[in-house]
Protein backbone atom coordinates (compact mmCIF):
# COMPACT_ATOMS: atom_id res chain seq x y z
CA UNK A 1 0.00 0.00 0.00
CA UNK A 2 1.46 3.43 -1.16
CA UNK A 3 1.50 5.76 2.22
CA UNK A 4 1.44 8.56 0.29
CA UNK A 5 -2.51 7.88 -0.88
CA UNK A 6 -3.12 9.44 2.70
CA UNK A 7 -0.48 12.04 3.38
CA UNK A 8 -0.73 15.43 3.03
CA UNK A 9 1.16 18.89 4.28
CA UNK A 10 -0.66 20.60 6.79
CA UNK A 11 -1.09 25.31 7.04
CA UNK A 12 1.77 24.71 9.28
CA UNK A 13 4.21 22.67 7.11
CA UNK A 14 4.19 19.59 8.79
CA UNK A 15 3.59 16.41 7.20
CA UNK A 16 0.63 14.42 8.36
CA UNK A 17 0.14 10.73 7.54
CA UNK A 18 -2.91 9.12 8.09
CA UNK A 19 -3.74 5.61 9.45
CA UNK A 20 -5.92 2.86 7.28
CA UNK A 21 -8.66 1.46 9.42
CA UNK A 22 -6.53 -1.60 9.97
CA UNK A 23 -3.62 -0.13 10.72
CA UNK A 24 -5.38 1.73 13.54
CA UNK A 25 -7.17 -1.56 14.83
CA UNK A 26 -3.84 -3.17 14.92
CA UNK A 27 -1.69 -0.20 16.50
CA UNK A 28 -4.58 -0.05 19.52
CA UNK A 29 -4.47 -3.86 19.52
CA UNK A 30 -1.15 -3.81 20.33
CA UNK A 31 -2.00 -0.94 23.02
CA UNK A 32 -5.03 -2.46 24.53
CA UNK A 33 -3.75 -5.26 26.32
CA UNK A 34 -0.88 -2.96 28.37
CA UNK A 35 -3.79 -0.61 29.11
CA UNK A 36 -6.50 -3.36 30.20
CA UNK A 37 -3.77 -5.09 32.38
CA UNK A 38 -3.34 -1.77 34.16
CA UNK A 39 -7.09 -1.36 34.72
CA UNK A 40 -6.89 -5.06 36.54
CA UNK A 41 -4.68 -3.46 39.23
CA UNK A 42 -6.12 -2.38 42.61
CA UNK A 43 -5.49 1.30 42.66
CA UNK A 44 -5.60 2.08 39.25
CA UNK A 45 -7.82 4.22 37.21
CA UNK A 46 -8.05 5.14 34.23
CA UNK A 47 -10.94 7.25 32.47
CA UNK A 48 -12.84 6.32 29.70
CA UNK A 49 -11.64 8.74 27.81
CA UNK A 50 -8.16 8.02 28.27
CA UNK A 51 -7.57 11.73 29.88
CA UNK A 52 -6.88 10.68 33.35
CA UNK A 53 -4.34 8.08 35.25
CA UNK A 54 -4.91 7.79 38.61
CA UNK A 55 -2.59 5.45 41.43
CA UNK A 56 -3.97 5.54 44.52
CA UNK A 57 -1.78 3.52 47.36
CA UNK A 58 0.59 3.81 49.74
CA UNK A 59 4.31 4.76 48.78
CA UNK A 60 5.56 1.03 48.27
CA UNK A 61 2.61 0.35 46.21
CA UNK A 62 2.91 3.29 44.57
CA UNK A 63 6.39 2.05 43.55
CA UNK A 64 6.14 -1.07 42.55
CA UNK A 65 3.07 -0.42 40.49
CA UNK A 66 5.47 2.18 38.47
CA UNK A 67 8.61 0.10 38.66
CA UNK A 68 6.76 -3.29 37.54
CA UNK A 69 3.33 -2.78 36.09
CA UNK A 70 3.75 0.37 33.94
CA UNK A 71 5.68 1.64 31.21
CA UNK A 72 6.63 5.10 30.67
CA UNK A 73 5.20 4.39 27.39
CA UNK A 74 1.57 4.26 28.80
CA UNK A 75 1.33 8.28 28.62
CA UNK A 76 1.94 8.10 24.52
CA UNK A 77 -0.51 4.90 24.60
CA UNK A 78 -3.45 7.00 26.20
CA UNK A 79 -2.82 9.57 24.09
CA UNK A 80 -2.80 7.57 21.20
CA UNK A 81 -6.19 6.19 21.81
CA UNK A 82 -7.61 9.91 22.01
CA UNK A 83 -6.37 10.81 18.83
CA UNK A 84 -7.45 7.31 17.63
CA UNK A 85 -10.76 6.55 19.44
CA UNK A 86 -11.64 10.35 20.42
CA UNK A 87 -11.25 11.18 16.84
CA UNK A 88 -9.74 14.04 18.57
CA UNK A 89 -6.63 16.59 17.27
CA UNK A 90 -3.61 16.35 18.71
CA UNK A 91 -3.61 20.41 19.44
CA UNK A 92 -6.53 18.67 22.02
CA UNK A 93 -4.94 15.33 23.50
CA UNK A 94 -3.79 15.72 27.88
CA UNK A 95 -3.26 13.01 29.87
CA UNK A 96 -3.56 14.32 33.61
CA UNK A 97 -1.30 11.85 36.08
CA UNK A 98 -2.42 11.54 39.65
CA UNK A 99 -1.07 9.79 42.47
CA UNK A 100 -3.07 10.02 45.94
CA UNK A 101 -2.02 8.97 49.11
CA UNK A 102 -4.10 6.17 50.08
CA UNK A 103 -4.30 6.39 53.50
CA UNK A 104 -5.05 10.79 53.77
CA UNK A 105 -6.79 10.93 50.32
CA UNK A 106 -4.51 13.72 49.55
CA UNK A 107 -2.77 13.96 45.87
CA UNK A 108 1.27 13.70 46.41
CA UNK A 109 1.69 13.86 42.70
CA UNK A 110 -0.42 15.49 39.90
CA UNK A 111 0.93 16.78 35.94
CA UNK A 112 -0.90 17.14 32.96
CA UNK A 113 1.23 15.85 29.60
CA UNK A 114 2.24 17.60 27.22
CA UNK A 115 2.35 20.44 29.47
CA UNK A 116 4.22 18.89 31.92
CA UNK A 117 6.76 16.60 32.32
CA UNK A 118 5.65 13.78 33.65
CA UNK A 119 8.09 12.30 36.58
CA UNK A 120 7.27 9.06 38.40
CA UNK A 121 9.89 9.83 41.17
CA UNK A 122 8.01 7.84 44.02
CA UNK A 123 11.03 9.45 46.56
CA UNK A 124 10.18 12.96 46.17
CA UNK A 125 6.62 12.34 46.98
CA UNK A 126 5.45 13.25 50.21
CA UNK A 127 2.90 9.69 51.23
CA UNK A 128 2.08 9.84 55.25
CA UNK A 129 3.42 6.48 56.76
Amino acid sequence: EDFRERAEINTDGNLILRLSKEQEDSFLKSCDSQIEELKKIKGVYISDNYELLSITGNKKEVAEILANKMSFLTVFDLANHQLIINKITPKEIFVEVKVIDENTGECVYNAVWPKEEIRFSVKEWKFSE
